[in-house]
């Protein structure tokens, strides 16, 4: 009788073990997994109207978190596709987005510098190129009058001129970046999802000339892989 229930406690640990693993794996594949695999699998609770799932895959200050919103937008989908179209649908495209997270500058040596330093020493270096006596012959003149009348004595001075000076200003920008040295580390950040609904015969005057209703779901991914739903974008109609 003692190793029946010794055998049952240890039955009963590997169940609970289990059931507690197959939910750990289920949520895992849930907030970390293939872009188009997670954007597949919010379709499909999507498309089966099962919008508390759903929301699982959205991110939590998204309006889209609120099952009202939710379902405003799965009715604006249904009403151009077919309610039973909905779970007719292909991934197009996965799109990632790339964001600039950290810079680091250098001087030609490899040095690494301050952002201030690299930008004093790129004017140095863009002065003595014709790129920059062309720019100081066509908008020298209205750029020292901005300087001068604007800046200096706060007056007024004509919109040609300082239009000139604007931009002259901005083309000297433009050089000067052109030599500084610079190493820029990225990371995917987002991806823009492109998603193809079927639609319906009778639908198909509501997405003319297409002839598949198009979807982009925004999916942001955080800092460790997760990947969260921040917005789903439909074309109006006539679009």
């Amino acid at each position: 009788m003692k190793r029946f229930k010794k055998n049952l406690i240890v039955f009963v640990l590997i169940s609970v073990f289990l059931v507690s693993g197959l939910f750990f794996l289920g949520k895992f594949k849930t907030e970390a997994s293939d872009p188009s695999l997670f954007a597949t699998e919010f379709l499909q609770s999507f498309a089966k109207n099962d919008l508390s799932r759903a929301s699982t895959y959205v991110r939590n200050d998204s309006h889209l978190k609120n099952i009202g919103e939710m379902k405003t937008a799965r009715a604006f989908i249904a009403n151009h596709t077919g309610e039973e179209f909905l779970d007719k649908f292909k991934i197009s495209e996965v799109a990632p987005v790339e964001n600039v997270i950290d810079v680091k500058y250098f001087d030609k040596s490899g040095q690494e510098i301050s952002y201030m330093e690299a930008f004093q020493n790129a004017q140095k270096e863009a002065e003595g190129t014709q790129q920059y006596k062309d720019i100081v012959r066509q908008y020298g003149d209205a750029m020292k009058k901005f300087v001068d009348i604007r800046l200096k004595a706060n007056q007024p001075i004509d919109s040609e001129t300082e239009r000139l000076a604007n931009l002259g200003y901005a083309k000297l920008a433009e050089l000067n970046t052109m030599f500084v040295v610079k190493k820029e580390e990225k990371k995917i950040t987002a991806y823009r999802i492109l998603v193809e609904f079927s639609v319906r015969e009778d639908k198909k005057k509501l997405i003319y000339p297409y002839t598949a209703y198009p979807v982009i779901l925004d999916v942001d991914q955080g800092e460790n892989g997760t990947l969260r739903i921040s917005e789903i974008e439909t074309p109006g109609e006539g679009e």
